[in-house]
């Protein structure tokens, strides 16, 4: 729901300024708390500042290019209820000893893993939206090969696939259901899950090598409320499950985990 910190901001002030007649160019800007893992699978919980912004810039002929924290989209045709986009974001890595801001204390569990750096992954999505359904699928690809542990990651895939209800949207609130399935490849799960030998040797996991196959599975809800004609607030209530080969891994604790997050957000 939050994600790190961007440099997008004197890039829109660039578009802004330069933008054609028919164009036209939205920006956002907001910040929250989640309280979930700290990790995929950790018993341990935390709350994790976040922060978002981003902007959109809509022309009369070629869809819609939007630059936020999350990673660049272009979506080809966003005015129609069939929607094909294509787009670039980060995926989060990990880090072996996890610092939670609110606490003086350090998740070790993972001490000896070493770090899983973030990667760019690109890739397209389609959608189709009618009246207060959506349906969604997305896949993507790292565009670059990486090792972890001392084993070769190759070229990492996931596939991603939901749907979104809203349940009633009214003057100033709205609240929708949704649920997520997730996809992936032997190298991305051997990056979240598995454990090389040379990792068994420094930490207390036996080794292990997750295959390819489905990962997770989410249900969640969001509720939105408008303070102003700028200014909305959020709470999102999130709860994933690890299927199979993740949740035999032995980094994971527990295959159920849950979410709350908080938002506020400032649209210009």
């Amino acid at each position: 729901m939050l994600t790190k910190s961007v440099y997008l901001l004197p890039l829109l002030g660039l578009l802004h300024g330069h933008q054609v007649s028919c164009a036209e160019l939205h920006g956002f800007i907001g910040t929250g708390l989640e309280y979930a893992p700290v990790y995929s699978g950790a018993r341990q919980y935390s709350v994790q500042p976040g922060f978002q912004a981003g902007g959109t810039i809509q022309g009369e002929h070629w869809g819609a290019l939007t630059l936020s924290s999350d990673g660049v989209e272009w979506d080809l045709s966003p005015d129609t209820p069939f929607s094909a986009s294509l787009l670039v974001y980060i995926d989060d890595g990990r880090d072996e000893v996890i610092s939670t801001p609110f606490s003086h204390k350090e998740n070790n569990e993972l001490k000896g893993m070493g770090d899983l750096p973030d990667i760019p992954m690109a890739g397209v999505s389609v959608s189709y939206k009618m009246d207060a359904l959506a349906l969604w699928f997305r896949g993507l690809a790292a565009t670059r090969t990486r090792e972890y542990g001392g084993v070769p990651l190759g070229r990492m895939y996931k596939f991603a696939s939901g749907g979104q209800f809203t349940m009633f949207e009214l003057q100033n609130e709205a609240l929708s259901v949704g649920s997520d399935l997730t996809w992936a490849s032997s190298g991305y799960q051997q990056g979240h899950f598995g454990v090389s030998a040379q990792q068994a040797l420094t930490t207390r996991f036996d080794k292990y090598t997750p295959g390819s196959g489905l990962q997770s599975g989410g249900i969640y809800t969001d509720l939105t409320y408008r303070l102003t004609d700028h200014l909305i607030a959020g709470l999102n209530l999130r709860a994933d499950y690890l299927f199979d080969k993740a949740a035999r891994s032995p980094l994971v604790d527990k295959r159920t985990g849950y979410s709350v997050g908080s938002l506020i957000q400032y649209s210009f």
